[in-house]
């Protein structure tokens, strides 16, 4: 788990941000309250307080404090958003 890879290698359709840069973030932040584009599997490594899964369709949900959305290490960023491109 981690690997950005792995979906490619599972069919896992989801991307995962890997942990070091997982990591980098929480030290810049301190903590990530909303991971906007994730999942339960995601959210072992990512643990944020809150986060949205593709069912909540989180990219058209508010954003509030510490918000989290990482692109993939492949350099595509999650569901086509703009706002960060």
């Amino acid at each position: 788990f981690g690997d950005s890879l792995v979906g490619k290698m599972t069919g896992n359709a989801e991307n995962y941000t890997p942990v070091a840069i997982v990591d980098k973030v929480k030290t810049v932040l301190g903590r990530i309250d909303l991971d906007p584009a994730s999942c339960e599997m995601a959210q072992q490594v990512v643990k944020a307080k809150r986060y949205y899964t593709t069912d909540d369709d989180g990219l058209n949900k508010p954003w509030k404090g510490r918000v989290v959305l990482c692109r993939g290490a492949d350099g595509g960023n999650a569901g086509g958003d703009t706002r960060f491109s």
